[in-house]
């Protein structure tokens, strides 16, 4: 009689063991795996309601051909250094400002746009180089909602002024940099699953 009861007890030990390793080899892997993919859920889930407030936000019909065509003003897709200097020429003259030397460098490229450094010297009245300079920075402006465009976007990056032995006017060395477009900057991606 205890030969059958030590088999049964045996039997009933030998499945209590493999119960108790099926929990800790399958049931809580899974527990562990479950967690994660409530985490992706949630994650997916805020970038679909960020992808969805941006669509409600975008409204592409706001931007008409009169916009890009002074978008395209401001930020040209080529360099252009004709145009470039042609522009610089005119900005001087109507600023009073004598050009001496154009000096361009080398064009970097950055995410979605290029960069143009130009040093320049040249000379003129204080008033004269000041009316420069506000050209220069006021060539693109954002007044509202709306692009006020007169020409290429320029930032100024550093000004040295110097009065020469004779005469009134100031001795100045700039260095401006102008600006070109390189590339269409993507949208954000969809949500898989989303077209």
């Amino acid at each position: 009689m205890l030969k059958r009861l030590r088999h049964p007890l045996a039997a009933a030990g030998l499945a209590l063991a493999v119960a108790v390793a099926g929990i800790g080899l399958l049931v809580l892997p899974q527990r562990d795996r479950s967690g994660r993919l409530d985490r992706e859920i949630a994650s997916t889930r805020a970038q679909v309601a960020s992808a969805s407030a941006f669509v409600k936000e975008y409204h592409p019909e706001a931007l008409d051909s009169a916009d890009l065509f002074r978008l395209s003003t401001a930020l040209p897709s080529s360099v252009g250094m004709p145009d470039l200097l042609l522009q610089l020429q005119r900005v001087a003259d109507s600023a009073g400002v004598v050009l001496n030397s154009v000096a361009p460098g080398a064009v970097q490229q950055r995410t979605g746009y290029r960069a143009i450094p130009i040093a320049l010297t040249a000379s003129g009245s204080f008033y004269s180089v000041s009316d420069f300079l506000l050209r220069l920075r006021s060539s693109v402006r954002v007044r509202g909602s709306n692009l006020d465009v007169t020409g290429r976007l320029y930032s100024v990056l550093g000004v040295s002024l110097r009065q020469p032995v004779r005469g009134r006017d100031l001795q100045v060395s700039l260095t401006v940099s102008a600006y070109a477009f390189a590339g269409a900057a993507p949208l954000p991606a969809s949500p898989k699953g989303t077209s």
